[in-house]
């Protein structure tokens, strides 16, 4: 299908493949490296480098301001320089520092990655001879991008053979390497690698710190919202503490619930990827939809489905409160053998970086800004930025929209 295709560059990788076989098998090559119990071993290297790193550029851009009392930052860059160093040690075994040194350029990379699967994805849909003219070979980004990945993917190979390893990696790039040629049915070859594993990081990278910045966004739009946010988490955690992911879920459930409200809102992922009704055809909703059918879920449809949400255009936090059971309800991440390999880690990031975040910091919209909570849409709700959808939803002005005044919260 001209969708699928549209989804890979150079070969298929686990969210194009039309294979669900392969697909699946892909999906657990690489399902212990994000579960639940391997990612609690990391969560020491995802504060230190995520949370611990952000907080360490703000409080030092603080610190030059006049008397040290408040900077105006563009959260947006800040976030996907921290996800990338958070992503990038769950690929490849290591983090880039990108958020230390203030390295955009492998992001950059990224967002150039990312703008030709969109344009090959929709031309593929419309008119697949035009996107001959977009080939990778001739974008610059995506050649750097894919050069980057292969070279963490060669110092692997050299780290394996050499007598320093004495003990087996554990992040998403090893159990890639070890299906490169193994003989079985699913055996990878090493184009596969490199593909699978850029888009890992791409997707990883991409779509948690465009979520991050629209949890912030309806938070500063919602000011009743974001105080009752942070009450709940200053009244339960002292400033210098450090809040892990448990404790996040076991005591902070509107903060949790925040966030799942952004992603039914506004899910960043909201592409309908198409399936094939199987043979004998299926009943959905008691309607009989024949074999062979081609049928796809619009995301946004199901997230503001009246029947299924109340006030779906509100942002209302307290609906996951009054209902925990809602956020199975809520199509972020997809299901299936396509479903995002990183849910989990994408979840902790969340939880733990706003939990932290809104403990340690206040924040406030500058007074320029375009987007407040007085300036309303056509339906009565706050001003949402204007977007712009490169396959994921992202703001369309990040350089004039995603800007917030951080100041040092009072010690608790």
């Amino acid at each position: 299908h001209p969708i699928y295709d549209g989804l890979s560059v150079k070969v298929d990788v686990m969210s194009s493949t039309q294979s669900e076989d392969d697909a699946r098998a892909r999906h657990r090559r690489v399902g212990h490296v994000f579960s639940h119990s391997n990612l609690s071993k990391a969560e020491g290297f995802i504060a230190d480098h995520g949370v611990a790193a952000l907080f360490k550029k703000w409080d030092a851009a603080i610190d030059q301001t006049f008397k040290k009392q408040a900077v105006e930052v563009n959260y947006l860059s800040h976030f996907k320089m921290m996800v990338f160093d958070v992503v990038s040690a769950h690929v490849f075994g290591q983090s880039f520092d990108m958020l230390e040194n203030d390295q955009l350029k492998v992001i950059d990379w990224a967002s150039g990655y990312l703008s030709f699967v969109t344009a090959k994805f929709v031309l593929g849909c419309i008119a697949k001879p035009f996107y001959k003219l977009f080939r990778p070979g001739a974008n610059k980004s995506i050649r750097d991008f894919y050069a980057f990945t292969d070279q963490r993917i060669q110092e692997r190979r050299m780290y394996l053979q050499s007598e320093k390893s004495t003990e087996m990696p554990t992040d998403a790039l090893q159990p890639l390497l070890q299906a490169e040629n193994d003989g079985t049915r699913f055996s990878m070859a090493s184009t596969d690698v490199l593909a699978e594993a850029t888009a890992l990081l791409l997707a990883g990278m991409v779509t948690t710190s465009q979520t991050m910045c629209y949890v912030l966004h309806y938070m500063l739009l919602n000011p009743i919202v974001y105080r009752k946010a942070v009450a709940e988490v200053r009244s339960a955690f002292s400033h210098s503490h450090t809040i892990t992911y448990l404790e996040c879920k076991s005591r902070l459930p509107y903060i949790e619930a925040c966030i799942y409200e952004c992603l039914r809102i506004h899910a960043v992922s909201n592409t309908s990827l198409p399936r094939v009704v199987p043979t004998g055809g299926v009943f959905i909703q008691g309607h009989f939809i024949p074999q062979g059918t081609m049928v796809a879920v619009n995301l946004a449809g199901a997230n503001h489905h009246q029947e299924a949400w109340d006030n779906p255009r509100a942002f209302i936090p307290e609906r996951f409160i009054a209902d925990p059971d809602a956020k199975k309800n809520v199509f972020a991440f997809s299901f299936g053998a396509r479903s995002c390999p990183g849910r989990n880690l994408a979840i902790r990031e969340l939880l733990v970086l706003f939990s932290n975040m809104l403990k340690n910091y206040d924040f406030e919209l500058p007074e320029d800004s375009l987007f407040k909570p007085d300036v309303l849409d056509k339906h009565g709700h706050p001003q949402v930025m204007p977007f712009i959808q490169n396959l994921i939803l992202g703001p369309k002005y990040p350089d004039r929209d995603c800007r917030v005044i951080i100041r040092k919260a009072a010690k608790h």
